[in-house]
């Protein structure tokens, strides 16, 4: 008796067995076929074996508990952060080297305008000497005769005029050279010695000494936009 139990028991298995299979397709089919017109919806079976061995293929949930993000589909590059600093080195240096060389530009242009000015000083400084010796070519010195030809006749000339004065007396020597033209006058002046030339001055009429003192001070050019005085024609207070 109880070995025909344990003989229903097995077949009874070994039916299960084969039909579960069975069953389990039948309900996929019916959960992938439309379904029909008045037709009761059939609730799926569930596997458990299936739903353990989908269950493991998941991924893990993130830490806080939410669902793992997909990893980002374009790996970083480990040397970018060296990149990008090296990069904004490389712009702070250029930005320091502009304003350097803006800085220099300017410093270049200053000089570029004090060169300019300097050069017209110069010009103006050599017209007015070509102006004075052409004018003392035209003149004749206080004994009569002409001006010489070459430059050492006119120092040979100017160290007699200038031995001359420093013999005379000052108000003798200021009523003499008082009647000179300028350039005469600044040019024997200057070869004068300091001691020799200051009582000249002070002798002669104060608007010719002042501006006689004036042409020495800047090495014998009259004052701009002023010609140079010619005493033999009437020129300052004497």
């Amino acid at each position: 008796m109880r070995a025909d139990r344990g003989w229903v028991v097995g077949a009874i298995l070994g039916i299960a067995a084969i039909a579960a299979p069975l069953l389990l397709v039948q309900q996929v089919a019916r959960s992938e076929s439309p379904p029909q017109e008045g037709a009761k919806a059939v609730p799926p079976v569930i596997d458990p074996a299936g739903v353990r061995r989908l269950d493991s293929r998941l991924p893990d949930p993130a830490p806080d508990g939410g669902a793992g993000e997909a990893p980002d589909a374009t790996p970083r590059n480990p040397l970018r952060p060296i990149w990008e600093a090296s990069l904004a080195a490389r712009e702070e240096a250029l930005a320091k080297a502009r304003e350097a060389l803006a800085k220099q530009l300017e410093d270049v242009r200053r000089l570029e305008a004090q060169v300019d000015a300097r050069l017209q000083e110069a010009n103006r400084r050599l017209e007015q000497a070509n102006k004075r010796w052409e004018e003392n070519a035209r003149l004749k010195t206080p004994t009569g005769a002409s001006l010489p030809q070459t430059l050492e006749e006119a120092n040979a000339q100017l160290d007699k005029l200038v031995a001359i004065i420093k013999k005379m007396k000052p108000a003798d020597a200021a009523e003499m050279v008082s009647k000179w033209h300028d350039a005469l006058l600044v040019d024997v002046l200057a070869r004068l010695p300091a001691r020799s030339a200051s009582p000249v001055l002070a002798k002669m009429a104060p608007k010719d000494a002042a501006r006689v003192t004036a042409m020495l001070a800047r090495g014998g050019a009259p004052t701009p936009g002023e010609p140079a005085v010619d005493a033999a024609q009437g020129g300052g207070e004497r």
